[in-house]
């Protein structure tokens, strides 16, 4: 199986992946990590400017039901059961329950924006996303909001559906966080944001640098206004 070697391909594989990335609720780090892999090469994957090596697309393929038709084509669903032995997983026999247990994470009405933060509209769930169990270490603490604004470009992207697990335990220590893009709380807006360590501050910045978004530097005297974890 070959891919494709042209730049829009390219652009059009990252998108796709990063949507799937998203689905799971993993970021960028979290997922290569998984697969020994450096979170610079997926991140070039995911901005159109490189390809997953084979090796690479087989373990996402067998770890996270990755369909590789659809990341390559567009064609077919975004995810197949996971492999095990190079075999899709199957409900056990005389069961009717996979051996993968799925959460529900409730989507909020509100929204995450990816430029300036803008005052939330009331919190209620309008809908569910389904999320393999042990992506989702806080289940109870994980809401699923959709993205506005284009600041995060590529990495997220207008209306992509975002994950943001609020468990203090996510959190804290902050020093984690460090190149981890959080949800921020700035006046009465939420925001996502990247995060930074100074000597002595915290600075919550925008990656995408036609954003227009101007860096908030907070002494580390005070706790930063992280809502969540993305």
């Amino acid at each position: 199986m070959g891919l494709p070697p042209d730049n829009a391909s390219k652009e059009e594989i990252g998108r796709r992946f990063n949507a799937f990335r998203l689905s799971l609720g993993l970021t960028m780090r979290e997922m290569a990590a998984s697969v020994d892999q450096h979170h610079a090469s997926f991140a070039m994957v995911e901005a159109g400017r490189n390809l997953f090596s084979m090796h690479v697309l087989a373990r996402l393929v067998e770890m996270y039901g990755l369909n590789a038709n659809w990341l390559l084509t567009g064609y077919g669903p975004m995810k197949i059961p996971p492999l095990v032995g190079g075999k899709p997983l199957e409900a056990p026999p005389n069961k009717g329950t996979p051996p993968f247990e799925l959460v529900d994470i409730p989507i909020l009405s509100t929204f995450l924006s990816l430029g300036e933060p803008v005052e939330q509209a009331a919190e209620h769930k309008v809908d569910v996303a389904s999320v393999i169990k042990p992506l989702v270490p806080h289940p109870r603490h994980t809401y699923g909001l959709k993205a506005r604004g284009d600041s995060m470009d590529p990495i997220i992207k207008d209306k992509y559906l975002v994950l943001v697990d609020t468990h203090e335990d996510a959190i804290r220590p902050y020093e984690r966080l460090k190149g981890h893009p959080v949800a921020v709380r700035l006046g009465e807006g939420v925001s996502i944001k990247w995060m930074s360590i100074g000597k002595n501050d915290w600075v919550i910045y925008a990656q995408n640098e036609h954003s227009g978004f101007k860096d908030v530097r907070i002494s580390r005297q005070v706790d930063p206004p992280v809502a969540g974890r993305v």
